[in-house]
């Protein structure tokens, strides 16, 4: 069994659904047969982490960055939160990383931009 996030909507309210099949298509007929509601979106969870233990917060972070991606015509701007401190005075370290790791429709960004938060 796979755990699945459903997203479905009923008239104007979206819900989600934490749930349990072998493939989405068992999700979907599910859907289908018993309920009225449109499903909009399955995401299979990948990867889970619970941890036993509370960890404690020390705050030794900035607060977030903002990242401005672009690629030809596409661009996107998202917010980090919890960025590691060493990134503070190596930027250019930071950009690298998210150049490399990061894509823009299935694609290497041309240009990131970041703004800092503390």
């Amino acid at each position: 069994m796979r755990k699945y996030q459903v997203q479905y909507k009923h008239r104007t309210k979206t819900y989600t659904l934490d749930i349990e099949a072998p493939t989405y298509s068992d999700i979907l007929n599910f859907f289908n047969d018993i309920s009225a509601c449109e499903v909009t979106e399955i995401r299979e969870y990948k990867f889970e982490y619970f941890s036993p233990v509370q960890i404690k917060d020390d705050g030794d972070y900035l607060k977030y960055i903002t990242v401005s991606i672009k690629r030809d015509s596409f661009f996107e701007s998202i917010k980090i939160p919890k960025i590691k401190k060493e990134f503070k005075n190596k930027l250019d370290n930071l950009q690298l990383i998210l150049i490399e790791k990061l894509r823009l429709q299935g694609l290497k960004p041309t240009q990131i931009n970041l703004k800092i938060s503390s």
